[in-house]
């Protein structure tokens, strides 16, 4: 039915006009932003109001650091894949997967990097950097599988999200039930390895005390090889996904 000129009228509640993509039409802004209030929150609830003007003493910042950089890893490996994993695929997936990389990775390292700052956690530099790596390799990993997902519609969300979780927990879990976890310099490689290679540990492994050795945070070969293995992982994922169309 037409009216004067005009296209076809459309009943309301038919659906025929309905934009399958208008929830991504704000991307990455939208996104973007519940990324940064979800961090804002996260700081507010570990640091506290005394810690973020610098009212508390140094040891006392880095434990509630330490609450927030976990709770962000949290983010960054599971709340992240279960918001998109939760949404239809995008039309252009290689942007998406760029768009959602540099967002988590820009915003992961303003987190980051400070925390080396005199006034906040003063940590060295080469652990600090190390976790920013951290960040960078598991984005890689994070963004990798989600343009996977999107460019391979057969295969359901859940099992995507439960292969990524449990993939995180692998690594803990291990190390708690040999327990590694707590035995600081007598740790095998392995269990430093475990720790570092998930994004729910790593920021407590590479920022943990190592007063033992006359630093406030320190790094070995274990924790480089293993970021440096995870970020290559996130590299095959890249390009995988960037070979399909």
């Amino acid at each position: 039915m037409t009216t004067g000129g005009q296209g076809p009228e459309v009943e309301p509640g038919s659906g025929a006009g309905r934009d399958p993509w208008a929830h991504r039409r704000g991307e990455p802004r939208t996104f973007a932003m519940a990324w940064v209030c979800f961090l804002f929150v996260a700081a507010v609830l570990s640091l506290s109001l005394g810690g973020a003007l610098g009212l508390v003493s140094t040891d006392v910042y880095r434990g509630s650091a330490r609450v927030m950089l976990d709770v962000v890893g949290v983010g960054l490996g599971v709340l992240w894949p279960m918001l998109r994993l939760s949404q239809e695929r995008p039309a252009r997936v290689r942007r998406a997967m760029v768009q959602d990389a540099l967002v988590v990775l820009g915003t992961l390292q303003v987190v980051a990097l400070p925390q080396m700052l005199p006034w906040m956690g003063a940590w060295p530099p080469e652990p600090v950097l190390a976790l920013g790596a951290c960040y960078a390799s598991w984005t890689m990993i994070v963004s990798g599988v989600l343009g996977l997902w999107w460019t391979r519609p057969g295969v359901s969300s859940w099992i995507v999200m439960a292969g990524l979780v449990g993939m995180e927990c692998v690594g803990p879990v291990l190390t708690l039930l040999s327990g590694e976890w707590s035995r600081g310099p007598d740790r095998a490689w392995w269990g430093t390895a475990a720790l570092t290679a998930s994004p729910l540990t790593m920021a407590r492994e590479v920022l943990a005390d190592r007063t033992y050795l006359g630093a406030a945070a320190a790094v070995d070969g274990a924790h480089w090889a293993t970021i440096g293995l995870v970020g290559a992982v996130g590299g095959v994922l890249w390009a995988i996904t960037w070979r399909r169309r």
